[in-house]
């Protein structure tokens, strides 16, 4: 995931994820600034997500596709 995509997160968006952002299999909600950080410190982990976009062109959900 680019970090473009990163910086149209609403700050305010939830993000859910699981393995390997959170040490769960379960899907867990985290902050955006907490997507950002991991995602800097793990550069290329080639993760998927699934997003949508409110009528303000920012992302306000972003979920991990979990991809075994």
């Amino acid at each position: 995931m680019g970090r473009g995509l990163l910086r149209a997160l609403d700050q305010a968006a939830y993000v859910i994820v699981t393995d390997p952002v959170v040490t769960s299999a379960e899907n867990k909600r985290i902050g955006v600034q907490e997507l950002i950080d991991w995602v800097d410190a793990h550069p290329d982990s080639g993760l998927v997500f699934r997003y949508t976009v409110g009528d303000d062109g920012a992302i306000h959900r972003l979920e991990q596709v979990f991809t075994p």
